[in-house]
């Protein structure tokens, strides 16, 4: 009887270690957004590296193309583009201030978030859930670039624009087909590095604009408890 009684008074085992139940979610959370920092900037800068060897290529051995691409260039930054790096700074700001001044200065753990309203902790998780599938889908679609072809087909182009061909057709003026073939592939590259830049600033706006969302939610869960 005895030890039926101490059995029903003996406390669960809790459903998580320790460790896990007391973690600093905020200081997790921080550390968490270090590491992948470091690991999307890695895969980032492969794609910056690229384009620049690419550009560095471009100035230095293809003259020809290089007056192309100068008069071109504007289509790398068309479609809002330059509005969209402003947003991205924006929210950069943000995050930054608040990673550095506000967040740091409060904890919560799990096991507080438990016993204040499970359902509470269970949309903490979630969000954190979502935050870090936002993370890895956008860390692992970074975009690459295939620099050695592109190189080769800078070399063709070179070749043909600065070809004896090329000088004879001269007289055609604004009717000479290689001038226009070179000037539309010229454009649709532009245009394509356009959509990459595009594509790399949406990314960044919404992995940020997530973990400000998450930070800030465990921020005020601190003080609403």
């Amino acid at each position: 009887m005895n030890e039926t009684v101490e059995l029903l008074l003996k406390p669960a085992s809790p459903w998580l270690p320790q460790f896990l139940l007391d973690l600093n979610l905020i200081r997790a959370f921080l550390w968490y957004i270090a590491i992948m920092f470091c690991v999307s900037m890695g895969l980032r800068l492969r794609f910056y590296l690229s384009i620049y060897n690419i550009t560095r290529y471009i100035a230095e051995a293809c003259p020809s193309v290089f007056r192309l691409v100068h008069e071109h260039w504007f289509l790398c930054v068309r479609d809002k583009f330059l509005w969209q790096v402003g947003i991205y700074g924006g929210v950069l700001v943000a995050y930054l201030l608040l990673s550095r001044l506000v967040w740091p200065t409060s904890s919560i753990s799990i096991q507080e978030l438990a016993d204040w309203n499970p359902a509470i902790l269970m949309t903490y998780l979630l969000m954190i859930g979502v935050m870090i599938a936002v993370d890895v889908v956008l860390t692992v679609q970074t975009s690459v670039v295939d620099e050695e072809r592109i190189i080769q087909d800078l070399e063709f182009a070179e070749r043909w624009l600065g070809g004896k061909v090329y000088n004879v057709l001269q007289v055609l003026g604004r009717w000479n087909p290689i001038k226009n073939y070179a000037d539309n592939m010229t454009a649709q590259t532009m245009l394509w590095l356009n959509v990459l830049f595009h594509g790399s600033i949406r990314s960044m706006i919404a992995q940020t604009t997530v973990r400000v969302i998450v930070g800030t939610s465990l921020f005020v869960a601190h003080f609403t408890m």
